[in-house]
């Protein structure tokens, strides 16, 4: 949704405020939706090129550094801290104010990320101690880590500016050319690993140069939309001294409080370090299906909303606050009931289709399907806490999810070591011994990498309730009722939908043969669709009725 300019600091009635999140989360999700496809083709090939090997758990270690600071500063905390001081700005003092404040924080942000490559490129053989311990019992993997993550670390300044570039253009409701970026990224690994795997020796440094070529990219594709706002060299060399205390007193307790989902992530692939050969592989190729619906349903919806929330807590509209939490939730939760479930029944169906080929097998399936369940039943959790972060730093107050993230991180390192079963406590990393010592201790159930998964889900179920439970007493005109209504609803239309997919799954094999798992998710998938948007239509969701406004090019 390209707004005309000066719109962001106005402040619509409540059906207008609907409208547009609705508007923008359509959007975005459309974006993102084929942001998500090319990640998944680009995991797709990468899968056929690589399989779950050691070149693959190097390369999927090296990148998750640089990936993890796109999520959470991209995906988060970029628009968390900069929507918030920026709109207020707006607001208060106008544009050319909000510009020079924009100016300011890129020109600290540049300065800033300079730095951290420096170091993490000098670095990076303790960088990798730290993120990939379990790879010292293997020089050779640990060696080929360490040397991608040096290359790969520059990544990191292309796609923090990207971030910076995101948030300024998020203030004034520009939400289609920041969309672009990750679209690009993928494109750029695709054709980096068709076209040059060969050239290279060794050939996973060609998905090194795709990852460099994505972030000039993600940078690149948002300068003309920064220029048509009116941001100027003259703005980046403002010193903004007001506007960068700001964001840097929300952005620091924003890179936490908000990405806690990823720092899990980060933890289970420590720990799968530990674990035998190829954990680290499950887990990455299952968080990335994971991630399709989680990016599609709530980044979008929690990016479109943190304008309206900042503009409404600037103006200190604390119902038409509440009203737009209630319906961002609501969005949030039609999508991803009927999603949870659907992965959960076809998780097996949909690894073996996008990944069994080439060195990728059926028991890589097997595996990588066993963490995607487990993923899924967090799911839920995950997406709400996007969006019920974002009423915190729209009211300037990070440190209430800061707080409530650290408990969650502290729930998940010990589900972690629960539920992950016996490691090596001969490995070589120093810590070996000490968490196979605490896991026995702690031991429940050993479920090996699933397990790992498990435990993010449990921890961002725990850190969702309990954000939940804080956003009201912050907003306590929520409406509870209307919530419950709407979980309700959806769940019955689920239920309708679950039914259509187990049919599916039971009659489609005895029809179709060998492709009978192309045939289920080609078919079963978008008549289960339909089945749930028409149940969840019929039973009053308007939430629904709003979604297929946007699909049809109308404003709800």
């Amino acid at each position: 949704m390209e707004t005309s300019k000066g719109t962001a600091g106005g402040q619509p009635g409540d059906s207008g405020v609907r409208a547009d999140i609705a508007s923008a989360a359509g959007l975005l999700g459309g974006l993102t939706l084929l942001s998500r496809l090319g990640g998944l083709a680009r995991d797709v090939v990468i899968g056929a090129l690589f399989g779950a090997s050691t070149s693959a758990d190097a390369f999927f270690v090296a990148f998750r550094i640089p990936n993890l600071f796109r999520r959470v500063v991209a995906e988060g905390a970029a628009s968390t801290a900069f929507v918030p001081v920026f709109t207020s700005r707006l607001v208060e003092d106008g544009r050319e104010a909000a510009l020079e404040s924009a100016g300011g924080v890129g020109r600290a942000a540049a300065i800033t990320l300079s730095i951290i490559v420096i170091v993490g490129v000098v670095f990076a053989d303790q960088v990798v101690s730290l993120f990939a311990p379990g790879f010292s019992a293997d020089p050779a993997k640990r060696a080929l880590t360490v040397e991608l993550t040096a290359w790969t670390f520059p990544y990191l300044l292309l796609v923090g500016m990207g971030a910076w570039a995101m948030g300024t253009l998020h203030t004034f409701k520009r939400f289609a050319a920041p969309a672009y970026g990750p679209i690009l990224l993928n494109i750029s690994i695709i054709v980096a690993a068709l076209w040059l795997a060969d050239v290279f020796e060794r050939p996973v440094f060609a998905l090194v140069v795709g990852v460099l070529v994505g972030g000039f990219c993600q940078f690149g594709v948002q300068i003309p939309a920064l220029r048509r706002e009116g941001l100027t060299l003259a703005h980046l060399l403002t010193r903004g001294d007001a506007a960068v205390r700001r964001v840097g007193g929300l952005l620091i307790p924003t890179l936490f409080g908000g990405a806690v989902y990823q720092i899990n992530i980060l933890v289970a692939t420590i720990l799968a370090s530990l674990l035998p050969d190829r954990s680290v592989s499950y887990l990455w190729y299952a968080d990335r299906i994971f991630e399709f619906p989680l990016g599609i349903i709530a980044v979008a919806i929690g990016t479109a909303a943190l304008p309206s929330l900042s503009a409404q807590a600037s103006a200190k509209n604390w119902q038409q606050m509440a009203d737009s939490l209630s319906y961002s939730l609501r969005l949030t939760w039609a999508l991803c009931i009927p999603a949870t479930v659907g992965l959960w029944l076809l998780g097996p169906t949909i690894v073996e289709v996008l990944f069994e080929r080439g060195e990728f097998g059926a028991t890589d399936t097997a595996q990588t399907a066993w963490a995607l369940r487990a993923y899924v039943v967090g799911l839920l959790g995950v997406a709400s806490v996007r969006v019920l972060v974002s009423v915190f730093y729209a009211l300037e107050k990070p440190r209430i999810p800061v707080a409530v993230a650290a408990m969650a991180l502290i729930v998940n390192g010990v589900s972690d070591l629960a539920l992950m079963g016996p490691t090596d406590a001969t490995a070589g990393w120093w810590g070996a011994a000490l968490v196979a010592s605490i896991g026995d201790a702690l031991a429940v159930v050993d479920l090996r990498h699933a397990g790992l998964a498990l435990g993010t889900s449990i921890a961002a179920t725990l850190n969702a309730v309990v954000l939940f439970v804080l956003a009201k007493k912050q907003l306590p005109t929520l409406d509870l009722a209307r919530l419950a209504r709407c979980i309700a609803v959806h769940a019955a239309a689920t239920a309708a939908m679950a039914m259509v997919v187990m049919a599916g799954i039971r009659l489609v094999p005895a029809m179709a043969g060998d492709a009978a798992p192309w045939v289920c998710v080609a078919l079963v998938v978008p008549i289960a669709a339909a089945t749930y948007g028409a149940a969840a239509i019929a039973l009053g969701s308007s939430e629904m009725r709003d979604m297929f406004a946007i699909l049809l090019g109308r404003r709800s």
